[in-house]
């Protein structure tokens, strides 16, 4: 029984990123943010990290797209759990490769003031998950909201 869980995972798993659809998840590290935020008069610090990922090719179906995206972040998430953990406010961005967001694309500090940010480029955005890490009694908990459903085609 383990073995075919483990090949129908296996399945799912390269079927997003398969040949066939041509989808690419490409995760950029510069882009990465990590933010404080004093409250309280400075008694707690709220922690954020933004992660983002560029997609190339993505299906024209809206259906299929955010199907993907989301089967993706599950993959890609669920092993980092403790990651999250470490942030009151966890937020994974998913922006379509284009001409303005290459591959590659870098923002461009512009002297302490940001002039080309990956948030700037709206045109592009598809979709992101936030996930809140917060205490609810003695637990801790992880609240994910997120706005990758298919919008009406």
């Amino acid at each position: 029984m383990k073995l075919h869980l483990v090949f129908i995972f296996s399945l799912l798993t390269a079927s997003c990123d398969s040949p066939q659809t041509g989808i690419e998840f490409i995760y950029s590290k510069q882009l990465r943010k990590d933010t404080q935020i004093k409250l309280n008069n400075n008694a707690e610090i709220q922690t954020t990290r933004y992660e983002y990922f560029l997609v190339n090719k993505p299906p024209k179906n809206n259906q299929k797209k955010y199907n993907s995206i989301n089967t993706h972040f599950k993959d890609y998430y669920s092993e980092n759990i403790d990651l999250i953990s470490q942030y009151n406010l966890f937020v994974v961005s998913y922006y379509q490769v284009s001409r303005e967001t290459p591959i590659g694309f870098i923002e461009d500090p512009g002297g302490g003031i940001t002039l080309n940010s990956i948030d700037d480029h709206t045109e592009d955005y598809i979709c992101s998950f936030s996930i809140k890490n917060q205490f609810i009694g003695s637990k801790n908990s992880l609240i994910l909201s997120n706005d990758c459903s298919p919008k009406r085609e």
